[in-house]
Formats: structure tokens, sequence, C-alpha cells
């Protein structure tokens, strides 16, 4: 797995307390492409939260832990 020194949504939310408009719509729009690409793979992830969505060092969306996929 790729290093994210951002570490996860739930970590950057926790920290700052909340997120701007502009940077809940970037979140959103990675996340909604994330899951189409798995659903067009056939992959369930069955375990999406924040804690197991990455942030690479440029604030891109890594989705994590298909323990349960």
């Amino acid at each position: 797995m790729e290093y994210c020194p951002q570490k996860t949504l739930l970590d950057l939310i926790k920290k700052r307390n909340c997120l701007t408009e502009a940077e809940s719509r970037y979140f959103m729009w990675q996340l909604a492409e994330a899951t189409n690409y798995m659903q067009e793979n056939l992959v369930m992830h069955r375990d999406l939260k924040l804690a197991n969505v990455f942030l690479s060092k440029d604030m891109t969306v890594k989705i994590g832990d298909f323990g349960l996929a």
C-alpha cells in the first residue's frame, strides 16, 4: 500500500473540526469516481467509512481496507 502522510479523512476532520464546501465537493467527487470504478470491476467494499479513506500528500483520496470486500 502506498504511504499516505496526510493520514485519513477522519483524522483531518478531527484535527480541523470541519471541511469547507469546496473540500467536501472535491473529496465526494473522488469517492464517487472510486466507487464507480469498484462497481465496474465487480468489487463491493462493504466497509467504506472515514477511517478507510486515506489522503496522499497532494490530498488525493485513496480507499483502503478491503478486508470485507
